[in-house]
């Protein structure tokens, strides 16, 4: 294993979870004819069985325990309930916003930034801060380990992490710290392994506080741990992790950084969203806000991880089997805050990628990369950050952990010359559109957009003019553009046509500049 895999990601899960089978209890349909919803209707009356209701009232619906990813309390069992809180059960919505920073701006990678001191290490990051210049990328999310920076309870080193934040401070780049993992000494469970939480909340905030205090000014940005719900890799011993305990680590942690750093953003640890033996995002935010109502009330962003099912192949746009569009994700998610009375909170997608597997050859990743770009960013996630900055020793292999990458392997060795992939340069791309691109919304002049049939028109605004970008999730339309004559652009910044000759709308984004 690479130290970018032991250090950073540990995606290999997956590869377990692929093994598992999905068994989502859907809901029984038994919304019936009437009048809207009463007063009587949302006491939510309780039967033996679902199967027994017949009078749910229009908009209701009866929900069984392990409903849409969910799984409701015993009592629960046999209850009418909103269709609305039936998260999950729907088909995917695209809750499209307008404004916000540039999308330039939003771009990030989950990987870059080694650790240590020394000559040697020195040059592998200036040449991973070449690798970053030539994406345009400015944010980097990299784990800060508890269990180096405080070897002994009290004591602490940073020896291994300054040098992180004084090459980004150096070369206009952001670290983005994760504040992870466990420390042997502070739990009761292990010995050796820093994937076990600790037994006490506190020890974990105090960490927190001291690393906020250390590079309050330089680093403004914290996620509190990596996929919880995953708690078999990152969150033992229990392989669902424990909901309980990290919302009790959240809040202690996210008050312990803002007493420290009021400025700071603290984001919520990157929820690995499908149900894939673990529990997925929605049903563990479920069992969190369940234990504490306070568990987000310091918590400035959520954090999630998009990931279609393992080995990722699943398009960002479409619903399907085990799989859930991006829209349909952070509909779901919000759809749980809301059941729980908790004010809508921003996104930031900390993770997310594809490998080059099977299905998904360069060019789709490339495409995949570009679209879900551009879905996040109308969806008004204000960070993404993919991964892998580059690909691994075992490129190729199964499982394709070392295929997500940006630059194919030895991009990182300073003594041979890097070689960007399809999709390095689509991020590329990307990075010097998005300087001023702000998302304005679907487009309404084409006659094109259109989710359900998998046909996307995205707007965006700059100095320019409006950008648009234009994709078909499968098969290929010809849209006439007669009078339109803006300039196409592939998604990896080629010119393509300069006519006003029909555009080929495919899985390729197609980017109409003016």
């Amino acid at each position: 294993m690479t130290q970018a895999f032991v250090e950073g990601k540990g995606m290999i899960h997956r590869a377990y979870l692929k093994m598992a089978a999905w068994f989502l209890v859907l809901c029984l349909p038994l919304a019936c004819d009437g009048d809207s919803p009463t007063d009587e209707a949302t006491a939510a009356p309780v039967y033996d069985s679902c199967f027994e209701v017949t009078d749910c009232d229009e908009g209701l619906r009866c929900s069984t325990q392990g409903v849409a990813e969910i799984q409701l309390e015993a009592f629960e069992e046999g209850e009418c309930r909103e269709v609305s809180e039936l998260v999950g059960s729907a088909p995917s919505v695209w809750n499209w916003q307008t404004g916000g920073i540039p999308l330039r701006d939003r771009l990030c990678s989950a990987q870059g930034l080694g650790t240590g001191s020394g000559e040697a290490s020195d040059a592998i990051r200036s040449r991973q801060g070449e690798l970053l210049d030539t994406l345009g990328v400015k944010p980097v999310r990299r784990a800060i380990h508890w269990e180096r920076v405080e070897p002994v309870k009290g004591e602490f080193d940073f020896a291994s992490f300054d040098p992180i934040v004084d090459f980004a401070q150096a070369n206009d780049l952001e670290v983005v710290w994760i504040l992870a993992y466990g420390n042997p000494w502070a739990s009761s469970l292990t010995t050796s392994e820093k994937w076990y939480p600790p037994d006490d909340p506190t020890d974990y905030a105090n960490y927190a506080r001291v690393v906020a205090e250390r590079y309050r000014g330089k680093v403004t940005r914290y996620e509190l741990w990596n996929e919880a719900n995953a708690g078999y890799r990152f969150f033992k011993p229990n392989a669902h992790g424990d909901a309980a305990l990290y919302a009790d680590m959240m809040v202690e942690a996210s008050e312990a950084i803002h007493e420290v750093c009021p400025e700071c953003t603290v984001i919520s640890g990157g929820l690995f969203q499908l149900e894939q033996v673990i529990n997925g995002a929605i049903e563990f935010t479920h069992d969190m806000l369940t234990h504490r109502k306070d568990v987000f009330d310091h918590i400035d962003v959520f954090g999630v991880h998009p990931y279609t099912s393992y080995p990722p192949q699943f398009p960002p746009e479409l619903d399907g089997e085990g799989e859930r569009a991006l829209g349909g994700m952070l509909a779901d998610i919000e759809a749980v805050l809301q059941l729980h009375d908790v004010p809508l909170m921003p996104f930031m997608t900390t993770e997310f990628g594809w490998p080059v597997y099977e299905t998904v050859s360069e060019q789709v990743q490339a495409d995949f990369l570009t679209r879900s770009v551009l879905l996040h960013a109308s969806l008004g996630v204000q960070l993404m950050c993919w991964f892998n900055l580059v690909d691994g020793v075992n490129a190729g292999a199964f499982p394709p952990e070392d295929d997500f990458g940006l630059f194919r392997y030895g991009a990182e060795d300073v003594n041979q010359d890097f070689e960007l992939k399809p999709s390095g340069q689509a991020m590329q791309w990307l990075s010097q559109m998005g300087e001023d691109l702000v998302p304005a919304g679907p487009n309404t002049t084409l006659g094109f957009h259109d989710p359900k049939q998998g046909q996307f028109a995205l707007d965006f605004d700059s100095a320019a003019g409006t950008v648009t970008v234009v994709w078909q999730v499968e098969d290929e339309t010809a849209l006439s553009l007669d009078g339109d004559n803006r300039q196409r652009f592939n998604n990896l910044g080629a010119l393509i046509d300069t006519s006003n000759a029909p555009l080929s709308a495919g899985p390729s984004p197609v980017f109409l500049v003016p």
